[in-house]
């Protein structure tokens, strides 16, 4: 049986100058205008000398870096390193090739391979002893010129060229013969992408990416028959392996000026009269990695593969000589245990019925590409609804992503909740020995956790999303809020309420705040929920937290929606981030809870205000611990959020949701244009409409609206 060869696109990121990375981000559009393709005129011609005058290589000794760096931001604590990525390799795009290519007769190559933690790691001496590269900076300058910046304009003629910062994608290779299947997860840099690949449905590159195409820009000073025969092997393999639809190649004179640019299509590269066989290549990677898989069968073992003129040799390394895996990037990772049967991950599970997981929230819909040589094919996200179809007011919540809220309010994309701690000593009427005093780790805490009223989501937003439209385009939605605004127009429709919210138009776009959420500050009580928090979550190595251990509130997660509320034909969007306490082994959201009220006591006074943050933070129950006079917890009960309206309450989500999208709708009749203001005062039963000055809503960063058109 033939090989079958399949790529996933599991995500993008840019790495930065100092190898770290943002989650999400995705290349430069590429330069489309119809003047920089076929035969140039004169005046279109590129020189690409102009800029490299003071070029210097920064480019180099990533290595591994920026890759680890978006696996840890992207992995879920407590969780097996194999499980994690969900593949038998990591390696970089580079070893695959070359593996691929060793078929050939002048093939050289040195590459170690080292087991840790149930992965084999792959690395190329040449990109272990990496330095700084005499290259002028040409090519750059090609790839600038035939790239847009971050707001869609044309790179200038003698705009300064730099390689410190560039994109790659993650994907996942899967070699499969009978009935044998290896998996490399591995990064690989990006040029640029074509315009078929931004046509986000809301701007937010995280979300839906509707016809993507990744794109390879080269130069050669051969003509397009020469160049396949020279370089076509190698462009095909990088290509292919890196999920890219064509190659932009601009033909250059010995003064370094392109006169010609062609687009060339990969998977045609093999019917182009070439004297290689895209499946004998492939049948010696596979060849390998099986080979290197057979030999490497314990942690800690390590070999080289050596190629000298297309003949492979295998011999034994010391696994100390192998320094291309940080060790502290290991110790990230929980032991590898029988427990750990599910993978949740960025890289280890596309979606999950409920849940997809970070990157991976990203609702990837992208080109499927085949030939007899394999296939190339990506994944599609999907969206959960909460839904009743006999509601006049249907609500749709549609989980856009993550980050972890850090302690300067930036937000680092793609960053998941603590594991729960499904230890069942931890529920029901517990034993004296397991209950949990929640006056444990307060000594030195300093309420850390407040203040952040759109920081962190303004932060996440131009992190992801395209500079080069408007902020209305890249939202796709009527209104930005807080889950708080939403719970307490919808309480409002049971109890008597008392708040003051502003709401204020800008750039399109309603933005609400609460009173408390612009004056808050740190709190002078113990919240003790932080520390019952603390003990039901286990920490990044997958352990439970010492009972002594300090309680902090300083960084968490959040998710990111955008919810619709539909009446007949009028539909009302809006986008907020909620905290989030904790996700289950199976991928579920979980909200966490404590007081000192019995089961049924907490229904009658907390179960609407408690359904409705659950319900618009998309956690599937909620675990709460009740606890006595002394703040220890002695019972903890799970209760599922969809459960809760029907328990014989006050109350029906219905008329919650009804109430939201009542208000919601004075609101955006009355802020028709940009720089409208007003006040919703809600005394008693009664809510009020006030005119305010916008200048008084200081809620927006202007910053923030300056990043967009």
């Amino acid at each position: 049986m033939s090989l079958t060869v399949d790529i996933k696109r599991i995500g993008a990121y840019k790495k930065l100058r100092d190898k770290s990375t943002v989650i999400g981000a995705l290349p430069n559009l590429l330069n489309e205008d119809p003047r920089r393709f076929g035969w140039l005129e004169e005046n279109n011609r590129m020189d690409l000398k102009k800029g490299c005058e003071q070029f210097q290589d920064e480019g180099y000794g990533d290595l591994f870096h920026s890759f680890f760096d978006c696996i840890l931001k992207t992995s879920r604590e407590g969780i097996p390193l194999k499980q994690v990525i969900g593949s038998d390799f990591v390696s970089n795009r580079r070893n695959l090739r070359l593996f691929a290519q060793s078929v050939l007769s002048g093939s050289s190559f040195v590459i170690r391979a080292l087991r840790k933690k149930n992965v084999i790691f792959l690395c190329d001496i040449r990109s272990e002893n990496e330095g700084p590269d005499e290259d002028p900076g040409h090519g750059y300058k090609f790839e600038q010129l035939m790239s847009l910046n971050d707001y869609g304009e044309p790179h200038g003629a003698d705009e300064a060229v730099s390689n410190a910062e560039c994109f790659k994608a993650v994907l996942r290779a899967t070699f499969k013969m009978d009935s044998e299947e290896i998996k490399v997860l591995y990064a690989a840099e990006i040029d640029a992408r074509d315009k078929g690949c931004s046509g986000f449905s809301t701007g937010l590159k995280i979300m839906v990416i509707l016809d993507g195409k990744f794109v390879e820009i080269e130069t050669s000073r051969h003509n397009l028959k020469q160049w396949i025969k020279l370089r076509g092997l190698t462009v095909y393999l990088q290509s292919f392996l890196g999920g890219v639809s064509y190659i932009v190649r601009g033909q250059t004179t010995g003064n370094k000026i392109v006169v010609k640019v062609d687009k060339t299509v990969t998977k045609d590269i093999p019917n182009m009269g070439v004297s290689w066989e895209p499946q004998v290549c492939f049948d010696r990677l596979f060849e390998i990695l099986r080979e290197i898989k057979i030999r490497l069968d314990k942690d800690d073992t390590a070999i080289v593969i050596k190629c000298t003129k297309g003949q492979i040799v295998y011999e034994t390394e010391d696994p100390e000589d192998c320094k291309f895996v940080d060790p502290d990037f290991l110790n990230q990772f929980a032991r590898e245990t029988s427990s750990h049967c599910i993978a949740h991950s960025y890289w280890s599970s596309l979606s999950s019925p409920r849940y997809p997981h970070s990157l991976l929230l990203h609702l990837y819909f992208i080109e499927r590409q085949s030939s007899k040589h394999g296939i190339i094919h990506w994944g599609t996200g999907n969206r959960f609804q909460f839904v009743n179809r006999n509601m006049s007011v249907v609500v749709n919540l549609q989980l856009l992503g993550t980050y972890k809220k850090r302690h300067n309010r930036s937000a680092e994309v793609g960053g998941l909740p603590c594991l729960l701690n499904e230890d069942p000593r931890r529920f029901g009427l517990l034993e004296e020995e397991d209950q949990m005093d929640l006056k444990k780790g307060w000594e030195e805490f300093n309420d850390e956790g407040y203040g952040d009223a759109f920081d962190s989501l303004f932060d996440y937003i131009r992190k992801t999303s395209q500079k080069s439209t408007s902020l209305k385009k890249a939202l796709g939605t009527d209104f930005v809020l807080t889950r708080r605004n939403l719970i307490s127009f919808a309480t409002k429709s049971v109890h008597k309420t008392s708040f003051v919210i502003r709401a204020v138009r800008r750039n399109g776009i309603i933005f609400l705040c609460d009173e408390v959420a612009e004056n808050e500050g740190p709190s002078v009580f113990r919240i003790y929920g932080h520390k019952f928090k603390q003990y039901m979550t286990l920490n990044r190595v997958g352990e439970p937290y010492d009972k002594d251990v300090a309680v902090v509130n300083s960084e968490y997660c959040r998710s990111v929606f955008k919810t619709s509320f539909v009446s007949g034909n009028e539909q009302i969007k809006v986008m907020y981030s909620a905290v989030v306490n904790a996700e289950d082994k199976d991928g579920k959201l979980v909200e966490i809870k404590s007081n000192n009220l019995d089961l049924k006591t907490w229904f009658y006074k907390r179960s609407l205000g408690t359904y409705l943050q659950s319900y618009f933070g998309g956690s599937s129950y909620i675990v709460k611990g009740t606890t006595n006079k002394d703040n220890v917890v002695y019972k903890v009960d799970k209760i599922p959020t969809e459960e809760m309206p029907k328990m014989n309450l006050s109350w029906t989500p219905q008329e919650c949701f009804k109430k939201v999208f009542d208000i919601l709708q004075e609101i955006k009749i009355r802020l028709e244009n940009d720089d409208d203001a007003i006040i919703i005062r809600s005394v008693g039963w009664d809510i009020f409409y006030e005119p305010e000055n916008a200048r008084n809503c200081n809620f927006v960063d202007p910053d923030f609206l300056r990043t967009f058109h």
